[in-house]
């Protein structure tokens, strides 16, 4: 009686390859070298054009989102403009407000500067007057 164990550990190789690979082509799995190639050349091509298509999606949106923002900025030009015009008329208005009240403070202050000249004189006048009047009512009653 021989003991005999055997070496070999695993299936053998077309046992191996039975079962899960069973029906698969052989160019997606293998490492042959030669593979057919024009898939990954087609891969190749297909993801250039991706890429080259979303690059160009991607500069016509920004292009579209440039003039998006450059038709914002133009608005709000638009808007700040529109109030600045009507800043600047307002202070027009306010300046020449300014300039009338200035004219009319001229006018009262010189109005007042003669008035101020004409009261002593004419305190004067009405002092001679009652004075005069005075005397004379005095000048009544000794007759």
């Amino acid at each position: 009686m021989s003991l005999y164990i055997p070496v070999q550990r695993s299936p053998k190789q077309s046992t191996r390859t039975q079962g899960y690979f069973e029906g698969m082509p052989t160019e997606q799995y293998a490492s042959d070298p030669g593979l057919n190639t024009s898939t990954f050349k087609n891969i190749e091509s297909e993801s250039n054009k991706r890429h080259k298509k979303s690059f160009r999606d991607f500069t016509q949106g920004f292009a579209t989102t440039l003039g998006e923002i450059r038709a914002m900025f133009m608005e709000i030009k638009s808007q700040q403009d529109q109030k600045y015009n009507a800043l600047h008329e307002s202070m027009s208005k306010i300046v020449n407000q300014n300039e009338d009240i200035h004219k009319s403070v001229e006018f009262m202050s010189s109005k007042y500067d003669e008035l101020l000249e004409k009261v002593p004189q004419l305190e004067q006048i009405n002092s001679n007057k009652l004075i005069a009047k005075q005397t004379d009512h005095h000048s009544r009653t000794k007759n």
